[in-house]
C-alpha cells in the first residue's frame, strides 16, 4: 500500500492509459502524486533542461506559455 505524502492516509492507483504511468490519489484529501519510479533524478532533469533554449526568441517556447495562459488563466481573469 502507498500511502499519501500529505496526510499519510490510505491511496489508490491511477494508470494513465495512453502512457502507463501510476499515479496514486489519496482517498482522503484528494492529492494525486506519481509513483516514485516514474520520477527522474535531479541530474537527469538538469540534463535535460539544458539542452532547451528558453529564450524570447524561441518561438516554442513562447508558444507553449501563450497557449498555457489561454487556457488557465485567462478564463479566470474575471473573478480577480
Amino acid at each position: 500500500m502507498v500511502y499519501c505524502k500529505i496526510c499519510e492516509a490510505n491511496t489508490k492507483t491511477i494508470v494513465a492509459h495512453k502512457t502507463l504511468v501510476s499515479y496514486f490519489r489519496c482517498i482522503e484529501c484528494g492529492f494525486i502524486f506519481l509513483d516514485e519510479q516514474y520520477i527522474i533524478s535531479s541530474n537527469k532533469e538538469k540534463q535535460h533542461y539544458e539542452k532547451h533554449n528558453n529564450s524570447f526568441e524561441c518561438t516554442g517556447y513562447v508558444k507553449m506559455f501563450t497557449t498555457f495562459i489561454q487556457k488557465a488563466i485567462d478564463p479566470y481573469l474575471f473573478n480577480i
